[in-house]
């Protein structure tokens, strides 16, 4: 009897002995890619942090529209996951860093896109290629664009602003660095099928500006 009281009794210290918070982010990315095809996306991210280690596993999406030779592009769907560490520096600001895999995703993934058809981003596609491929300037039948995932990594800061003892609104500031590979591809069909591609890695890194919410239990 006396034991079963003592582990009543423990259980409660046990049970709530590491502390746990959720957090919920959005955020803006202002694209730092030199060539300006990379635009300015937005997104939302969500992480469990261990309080006492301030270890994380998170899981993001955001949307990064692309723009080749001054057209309407594509919108880039970017699924990222991975784990971070935050540390207090001073009451109110914390530091964090993450890592983790993101996986680009859009509509027409490596499809066929007919020069003639009404995708504003063939008609990107085909001034990208003839001013990398310079000095060419032909009209290929098709364009494909395709990107592949890569490993990514953010820097930041939290600015915390307590609401109760539970509840925190959290203002962050971070640079994302992240290339993916990016290929872009010409088809000719003609009497001798064939393809012009260009491949290079895409930045998709940029200042990220955040606002969220962080519950304690």
């Amino acid at each position: 009897m006396k034991r079963i009281l003592l582990i009543i009794l423990l259980f409660p210290s046990i049970a709530f002995a590491n502390d746990w918070s959720g957090q919920a982010k959005v955020y803006k990315t202002i694209s730092s890619d030199s060539e300006n095809i990379v635009q300015s996306g937005s997104g939302l991210e969500v992480s469990l942090k261990h309080i006492k280690t301030g270890l994380y596993p998170y899981i993001s999406y955001d949307i990064n529209p692309v723009r080749f030779g001054g057209q309407r592009g594509a919108d880039i769907n970017l699924w990222g996951f991975g784990l971070g560490i935050e540390k207090k520096v001073v009451e109110g600001l914390n530091l964090f860093c993450q890592a983790g895999w993101y996986q680009p995703q859009w509509e027409h993934n490596a499809e066929l896109l007919p020069f003639n058809n009404t995708e504003h981003l063939a008609e990107g596609l085909w001034i990208y290629l003839n001013n990398k491929l310079a000095p060419l300037n032909r009209t290929w039948d098709a364009y494909s664009l395709d990107y592949h995932g890569n490993i990514g990594g953010i820097v930041g800061a939290n600015w915390i602003l307590p609401v109760t003892n539970a509840i925190d609104i959290n203002l962050s500031g971070s640079y994302r660095y992240l290339k993916l590979q990016e290929m872009v591809k010409g088809m000719d069909y003609g009497n001798t099928t064939g393809w012009w591609e260009y491949k290079q890695d895409r930045d998709f890194s940029g200042f990220q500006v955040g606002l969220g919410i962080e519950v304690r239990f």
